[in-house]
């Protein structure tokens, strides 16, 4: 009888280890805790694998654009497996950039991805972003202070801590690095903040866009007027509408506070001093450059009268 009971006994332990293995490998349940997100890859569908692009839009086998949040999800046995994933974190005071793996090609002249929908600057839905024509690349948006959840297999996430992305392949990796340690160099993830106390004049010079046009050498100032909601870019802290207005790549005098660093690069000159080739020598430009710098001792200073040849540090001094 006591024999009998503890076959009996080891009988239904089997099950129940059989049971959880079961269940552990056939990925019926699975916990996502509440300060990661779920990135959901189907291994096999009846219409088979993705015919193109990298995200499975319509039920194919592949990495979905949904992402699960925090708590405990089911799901058919043997059919997904899920990849956990932290949810994005930007500093205070930080900025951070986006790269879409997915999406429309860039235009032959565009430098970075347009954001210039709603619907293209989602990047916490992945699957709007990619049915309404978002583009692949680095995007024009940056994303501020705060905390995100975004499928990281779709967009990785630039921050001046880490890059957030999901399957990167080694050269995929090593590409984000790239960019990573340019945005560095250029101070890139901090705000750019020319205070009046300092006597700096900013020089900002935009790489995308309309090129200028021939003789010109500082671009003509867009998006000025507070009234014109469209178009009013706040110092490039809103590139798209930057460009709707109208604005030129190349170099433009203003002072600018929050931009991505990918489409406009900063400089702050202290009086007396400018770098070579950065000298106005027709007479619209020193217009523009009065009316953009109302201050004549600024103009002057920023401004130099005559050329002079460049000392050892490559500048030229007044």
């Amino acid at each position: 009888m006591e024999i009998s009971s503890l076959v009996t006994l080891a009988m239904w332990a089997a099950i129940v280890v059989v049971a959880l293995i079961f269940l552990r490998v056939s990925n019926i349940f699975r916990y996502i805790p509440n300060n990661q997100v779920g990135i959901v890859e189907k291994m096999w569908a009846a219409k088979g694998s993705i015919k193109s692009g990298f995200i499975a839009l319509h039920g194919e086998a592949g990495f979905e654009p949904e992402i699960l949040r925090g708590g405990v999800h089911v799901f058919f046995p043997f059919t997904y497996r899920i990849h956990r994933s932290d949810l994005v974190t930007v500093g205070q005071g930080k900025i951070a950039y986006v790269f879409a793996r997915d999406g429309e090609p860039l235009g032959a002249s565009q430098v970075l991805a347009a954001n210039d929908t709603e619907e293209k600057s989602d990047f916490q839905d992945a699957r709007k972003f990619l049915m309404n024509g978002g583009q692949k690349g680095p995007q024009r948006k940056i994303l501020r202070e705060g905390t995100y959840a975004i499928n990281t297999t779709q967009f990785a996430i630039i921050t001046n801590e880490r890059v957030y992305g999901h399957a990167l392949s080694a050269q995929e990796q090593s590409v984000l690095d790239s960019m990573k340690q340019t945005i560095a160099d250029r101070k890139g993830f901090t705000p750019v903040i020319l205070a009046a106390d300092q006597d700096l004049v900013g020089i900002v010079t935009v790489h995308d866009g309309p090129s200028l046009p021939p003789g010109e050498i500082i671009a003509p100032e867009v998006g000025t007027d507070l009234r014109a909601a469209d178009t009013f870019h706040n110092n490039f802290q809103e590139t798209e509408k930057f460009l709707k207005a109208g604005g030129f790549r190349g170099r433009l005098v203003h002072q600018p506070i929050i931009c991505n660093r990918r489409i406009c690069s900063q400089v702050g000159y202290p009086g007396r001093q400018c770098r070579r080739g950065d000298l106005l020598h027709r007479t619209e430009d020193r217009r523009r450059l009065r009316r953009t710098i109302p201050s004549r001792r600024a103009r002057r200073e920023w401004q130099p009268r005559r050329l002079a040849r460049p000392d050892a540090t490559g500048k030229i001094r007044i």
